[in-house]
């Protein structure tokens, strides 16, 4: 589809980075308006023309079909509105955390306990959403199921969307928003220094094997789900040391969340009363698939 000129625009800044939306129609770009900012959690200063935006997205409607252009190329169209802005959600987000000013998004979710954050670093479809539930619902305060947002001095920020569950539903599986109020979830609102890395995927048919990492093994691991890494690899490196140096980092398979969780909630209680005095990581973990 070859739109015609997008006439209708806005700037925002968001986590330091400046963006242009464009449309050629005004209702289109209300309701990128509105999918840009529930991407970004509200995390959206609008700006005059007069600032310059180094990115741009257009989405133009026409026909019943939409398309979609990042920084003056065409990256998708098409006529189902629901899947087209679910794209456009995931361009935002992504164009925003890999440009990020001071600050490294990892791919993770995380939760707050007495102090200190706990992340989830894990590829889509490796249980972080499930296990962050189950975590909330053990008294962490909710931070992210998607991303781990650290600073230069290695802390980790909140960034609290609705939790994107699946769900079966008349034996299909499909994805649902939940609100973390609908778990009697806590709220992060603080910054907090990272206290453990969880480093896991679901995986029920392997047995349970948990063991703990360096922080040099930690941080290679993690660096695999560090969003800006092949674009700033030395700033991500940088803060990824700053914040890993002071975490307990594990790394292994596990089965069944709710017992994972309270496995992990036991070990890094007992890790802050006692600093593993005479207890294993094994020890903690043993009976999770069974």
């Amino acid at each position: 589809m070859k739109s015609p000129r997008s006439q209708y625009h806005f700037n925002f800044e968001s986590y330091g980075v400046v963006l242009r939306i464009e449309s050629n129609s005004p209702e289109t770009l209300a309701i990128a308006k509105n999918v840009a900012a529930k991407a970004l959690i509200g995390q959206m200063t609008m700006l005059s023309d007069a600032v310059q935006a180094p990115y741009s997205f257009s989405i133009n409607y026409e026909d019943g079909r939409y398309e979609i252009c990042r920084d003056g190329e065409s990256l998708s169209s098409g006529s189902d509105e629901t899947v087209f802005l679910k794209y456009f959600d995931s361009m935002v987000r992504s164009r925003v955390t890999e440009k990020a000013k001071d600050l490294v998004f990892v791919h993770a979710g995380a939760v707050g306990w007495k102090g200190n954050a706990i992340l989830i670093p894990a590829r889509s479809g490796m249980g972080k959403t499930t296990l962050v539930s189950e975590l909330i619902q053990l008294g962490a305060d909710y931070y992210s199921d998607e991303y781990a947002v650290l600073d230069i001095e290695g802390m980790n920020h909140p960034f609290a969307r609705p939790l994107s569950m699946r769900v079966t539903d008349a034996g299909e599986m499909r994805q649902i928003d939940v609100e973390p109020a609908d778990l009697q979830a806590t709220v992060g609102t603080v910054r907090l220094p990272v206290g453990l890395v969880v480093l896991t995927e679901y995986k029920p048919e392997i047995p349970l094997t948990i063991g703990r990492l360096s922080i040099g093994s930690g941080i290679l691991e993690t660096v695999n789900h560090t969003i800006p890494f092949a674009v700033s690899p030395e700033n991500s490196l940088k803060v990824l040391k700053t914040a890993l140096s002071r975490a307990i980092i594990l790394k292994g398979m596990r089965g069944d969340a709710k017992q994972f969780a309270r496995s992990v909630i036991s070990f890094f209680d007992y890790q802050l009363d006692s600093g593993m005095a005479d207890r294993t990581v094994e020890s903690f973990f043993g009976g999770d698939n069974e």
